[in-house]
């Protein structure tokens, strides 16, 4: 046997121990390019070992391959977010993503050697597909959906959901941002739905305003709702398509509660004041912690002067009608300052 690939099945069988099958390794062997690249991976993999806890090894390791193997930056970024989320405290900043302009580097920082490219120079792609090449448990093959999205059989609680499970979900938001008639599990609502929708479907319908504009913190009206995360916050800022989708969806909401909206400037519109009066202007309303829901997720996602706008012009007009409370709630939202700012047109 020639020395490299007594090397590489050398290698390949340290690997079995951190969560590799025998049907992937030759997998790993064709598409790693030489005994000393899979010598590497191996290594910094081993280093890592004891960041993570007892049963997230296994998933740490897939994570990894996943970047290490991913076709975008997309992909990469999804295996990024599960890779992190598998981390023990004071380990994740050990894993950095670095973007220059539009090229992604994935790194880990060890101890007492310079950080080390898991993944370098990748771009980020049109769509939100997966490369069906993550190393398994057993050797059945995982079935994913549709071929390129994290299978999700049962949605629950998002209090109780484990940080792995809801970056799946965020995966499928994404695909719903990106594709009309896509629902994120757990929900019947898609983009085709919400644009057809009129006012009383929008007053009536509760479950689908915590899937269109994810908050951080779980809903205690539609507990399935997909949260918030970095990897939302990272695809919304360099996919135009979901920035259009936000936009479109931002300005049904502001027709539906009386307002307009040019560019980021938000006003009423004074041709149908009755429809703010029925919505929201009024002392106290479900639609309050709407509004409240929707300039949280703005703030989040870099539309800070679109946020700043509308969120002016709620506590102006609402000033004296609307409870006091809500107005401190809506004037305690403010932009974040690590977030890249993006607007409307």
């Amino acid at each position: 046997m020639p020395i490299n690939d007594l090397i590489i099945s050398s290698r390949c069988c340290s690997l079995v121990n951190f969560g590799y099958t025998r049907s992937e390794l030759e997998k790993l062997n064709n598409k790693t390019t030489s005994a000393q690249e899979l010598q590497r991976q191996t290594n910094v993999f081993r280093r890592m070992r004891n960041w993570f806890f007892r049963v997230d090894k296994a998933d740490a390791t897939k994570a990894y391959y996943g970047m290490v193997h991913s076709k975008t930056a997309q992909e990469a970024y999804y295996y990024f977010a599960r890779f992190r989320a598998c981390l023990g405290d004071g380990y994740k900043n050990r894993v950095f993503c670095e973007k220059n302009e539009q090229q992604y580097d994935f790194k880990v920082f060890l101890e007492g050697a310079e950080p080390l490219s898991i993944k370098e120079h990748i771009s980020w792609a049109s769509g939100y597909t997966l490369s069906n090449s993550q190393p398994n448990q057993a050797d059945e093959q995982r079935p994913l959906l549709n071929d390129d999205l994290p299978l999700v059989t049962h949605v629950t609680n998002a209090t109780f959901r484990s940080p792995l499970a809801e970056i799946d979900m965020s995966w499928h938001w994404l695909r719903f941002m990106t594709t009309p008639e896509h629902p994120v599990p757990g929900s019947a609502i898609t983009l085709n739905k919400f644009s057809q929708m009129n006012f009383i479907e929008l007053e009536n319908d509760h479950n689908f305003i915590q899937v269109l504009f994810p908050n951080p913190k779980p809903s205690p009206i539609n507990r399935k709702a997909p949260l918030y995360t970095e990897l939302m916050q990272e695809a919304i800022h360099v996919d135009a398509t979901i920035q259009t989708e936000i936009r479109k969806n931002v300005d049904i909401m502001l027709k539906f509660y009386g307002l307009v909206r040019n560019g980021n400037d938000i006003h009423m519109d004074t041709s149908n004041a009755q429809q703010a009066k029925s919505k929201w202007l009024k002392k106290d309303d479900h639609n309050h912690k709407r509004l409240s829901r929707i300039l949280i997720f703005l703030y989040n996602s870099g539309f800070g002067e679109c946020a700043d706008s509308l969120k002016l012009c709620i506590t102006t007009n609402g000033k004296g009608v609307v409870k006091e409370r809500n107005l401190q709630i809506w004037n305690g939202l403010v932009r974040k300052n690590d977030v890249m700012p993006l607007v409307f047109t």
